[in-house]
């Protein structure tokens, strides 16, 4: 299967959530207008490295897993701009890039996730757990500025 791209920074998207995404670069205007042309979803990848940390072409700093996005609204604005509302679909891996369109496309391969009844009750909670402490993680490394306060909204979240 085979979808345009929309990378973006510091963000990813997840299967389920709904998202507004401001559309003003004109290489993302042709893919919006290409996606409702089509009907079909996009993929949102998260950038890995900015071109400012890295020489690598633009490909090579995007991530190999993704999530289609399906938009949901589209209001353009008369400057050629558009605010769309888009929402998670599937999970995906990255086969392969192409390059021969004003933005970056793909072939993937759907990956789903696993269904939680595939799961005992103490296996899915032990993967919560594992998962809280991830976010954590990533959060407190994101965010080291706000560690106390991040610790302590954990704390009182924590069950007993």
């Amino acid at each position: 299967m085979r979808v345009p791209l929309f990378p973006l920074p510091n963000l990813v998207l997840f299967p389920g959530v709904v998202l507004p995404l401001y559309v003003f670069e004109p290489r993302y205007r042709t893919l919006l207008a290409d996606v409702q042309a089509s009907g079909e979803p996009f993929g949102i990848v998260r950038i890995l490295q900015t071109s400012k940390e890295s020489d690598l072409p633009f490909q090579d700093r995007v991530s190999r897993v993704g999530t289609l996005a399906h938009l949901r609204h589209a209001d353009p604005h008369e400057d050629g701009t558009s605010t769309i509302i888009i929402a998670g679909g599937d999970r995906f891996q990255v086969q392969e890039f192409h390059t021969d369109h004003a933005y970056l496309s793909a072939d993937v391969a759907l990956w789903p996730l696993e269904a939680e009844g595939d799961l005992s009750p103490a296996e899915a909670e032990g993967a919560a757990h594992a998962t809280a402490r991830e976010l954590l993680s990533a959060l407190l490394r994101l965010n080291p500025e706000n560690t106390d306060a991040l610790r302590a909204a954990a704390a009182r979240r924590t069950p007993s």
